[in-house]
């Protein structure tokens, strides 16, 4: 007993990165977020010659595209800024603007209210390993040159920065 409770009290807490199972990547590509709503719209009416009640009823299916930035992504998900309050739970699809955009789903696993703004994070859900894979490693690539640029801009600023002052 005495054991069980001193299990209790000193059990190790994990820290959100001991959770995580993939490593995230900083990035700020621009992103489509697509939630589908399906609803059912129902008429009754009724029949005059047989007195027959009748129930007709048709699906639309709804989509509303938000466009956004990524904060970071991984090969099991991404997080990303909204205006918009995105429900836990919720089944949504992304479109990453690259120069092929590639579409993937993910639920929404939690949003985090930030003063005018909402984080929120996205677990891919689906089959398609190898497109993640592909989109991770392309935003990275990405990441990678926009550094490098930005390298050699301010390399190139300051040489001619040096030129002009005495």
């Amino acid at each position: 007993m005495f054991k069980q409770m001193f299990k209790k009290i000193f059990k190790k807490k994990k820290l959100p990165s001991e959770e995580r199972h993939f490593v995230r990547h900083p990035t700020n590509i621009p992103i489509e977020i697509i939630q589908t709503t399906n609803s059912v719209q129902t008429t009754n009416f009724v029949q005059t010659t047989n007195s027959a009640q009748t129930t007709n009823s048709a699906r639309t299916t709804n989509s509303v595209t938000n466009k956004e930035y990524l904060n970071n992504v991984s090969l099991g998900g991404l997080a990303f800024q909204s205006d918009i309050l995105l429900e836990k739970g919720s089944l949504i699809t992304i479109r990453v603007l690259v120069d092929s955009p590639i579409e993937l789903t993910g639920k929404v696993t939690w949003c985090k209210q930030c003063e005018k703004h909402f984080e929120i994070g996205v677990k891919f859900t689906g089959d398609n390993k190898l497109l993640r894979d592909d989109m991770v490693e392309e935003v990275c690539q990405i990441e990678m040159y926009r550094k490098m640029i930005n390298t050699l801009v301010a390399d190139v600023l300051y040489e001619q920065w040096e030129e002009y002052v005495p």
